[in-house]
């Protein structure tokens, strides 16, 4: 059977929900009496199950495309036209201009000419192998992120599926359980911090996506160090660092507070200093969406509106969107895709930032759409409280 209230699947007749706390037997506005639809165990959870088993083969599939966009960016014939399209391209205007120079006939003319038809076909050979490369590249590695982040996503919400029609009806006694003692004698009405639960598990993944950014940006800095003379620690570098590392204590211990406003705040400044220091394309980007970052942290610390689940919704989906964007710009605007062999490492530890991002924001709406059911589930009970 489902729950009108919060469609999670529960157990055949139960009387309240192991998710919500709702009475199955809840009275509506009509003053009709809501009646649970009774449907087999097999059905109830293949939904969930499918959901699950598709989000752990979206994993398995991320793998093999990063494997497919690893072996495509270290491809042999990849990497000699790399190498080699500007020889090309230079020999094919050399040879050209000595034909034109002899007329394009005769001994000299003529053979200049077959030279400069040899150059320009090696060169258009090594221009398309650098684009079929760049989207067999662009396939791995794109596909292979928005596969494990989706993957991901569809197994964490539905990791509880294989779990039998009893076992979702008994509550989770490891968590709190908010009781409404009525006239009745009491019964419990719903666990608050279920939704707060399933939604912690974003938060360590956030916290795990920024550790993973920090690890990497004290590693390269330590490496610099020791092979370059000229290369110091910077008091932007801490700073940057020391952001990373507030957000991911934070995260570890899941529970919003002032904090999130204070790290956030310190990042919007970082980036208006980067914008003021150098006005790019991308330094914009990361500042607007620092500060749609630090407008949802608002709507969800400080905000106690109805609509703060929508609110975050938005400027959380703005902030990722526009900080991806600003990726893209900066890599084509100096055109990293050229040295993308050397580079790659740099480019998929950026995309795991924009995903700690992501994943921070889902934590968000979990945690305010718990907060906002709370109060529609007082409402719900058919015992008054005294």
């Amino acid at each position: 059977m489902v729950c009108l209230k919060c469609g999670a699947v529960i157990a055949n007749g139960s009387k309240f929900c192991s998710e919500c706390g709702c009475a199955t037997d809840v009275v509506n506005e009509s003053g009709a009496v809501a009646v649970q639809e009774q449907i087999s165990g097999n059905i109830e959870y293949s939904s969930q199950r499918k959901m699950f088993i598709i989000g752990i083969v979206m994993c398995i599939c991320s793998v093999i495309l990063f494997v497919f966009g690893y072996r495509s960016m270290t491809d042999t014939k990849y990497k000699h036209a790399i190498e080699n399209v500007d020889y090309f391209e230079s020999q094919m205007d050399e040879t050209k201009s000595m034909a034109s120079l002899y007329g394009g006939s005769g001994l000299l003319g003529g053979g200049y000419s077959e030279l400069a038809s040899s150059w320009e076909s090696m060169l258009e050979d090594a221009k398309k192998e650098i684009l079929i490369g760049r989207i067999k590249i662009g396939i791995g590695f794109v596909g292979g992120i928005i596969f494990l982040i989706v993957g991901m996503i569809f197994a964490i919400r539905n990791y509880g599926a294989f779990r039998t029609p009893a076992e979702q009806a008994v509550p989770n006694t490891s968590r709190p359980q908010i009781v409404n003692q009525g006239q009745s004698g009491g019964s419990p009405q719903y666990n608050q911090l279920s939704m707060v639960h399933k939604g912690r598990i974003y938060a360590l993944m956030a916290a795990l996506c920024f550790a993973i950014c920090l690890f990497y940006g004290i590693s390269q800095k330590i490496f610099t160090l020791i092979h370059f003379n000229y290369n110091s620690i910077t008091w932007d570098f801490v700073v940057c660092r020391f952001v990373q590392l507030g957000f991911i204590v934070l995260l570890v211990i899941a529970k919003k507070n002032i904090g999130f406003l204070f790290f956030s705040g310190i990042e919007m400044i970082m980036n208006i200093y980067y914008v003021v220091l150098f006005l790019s394309a991308g330094n914009v980007c990361a500042l607007v969406a620092s500060i749609m970052l630090f407008v949802t942290f608002l709507f969800n610390i400080i905000s106690n509106t109805n609509n703060s689940a929508i609110a975050t919704k938005i400027f959380g989906i703005i902030a990722v969107i526009i900080r991806f964007a600003g990726i893209l710009i900066t890599w084509v605007r100096w055109q990293y895709w050229e040295a993308l062999s050397s580079v790659w490492l740099q480019w998929v530890i950026q995309i795991i930032g924009v995903a700690a991002v992501l994943f921070l924001v889902i934590w968000l709406v979990s945690t305010q759409n718990a907060k906002e059911n709370d109060a529609k589930y007082n409402t719900c009970a058919p015992y008054n409280t005294q």
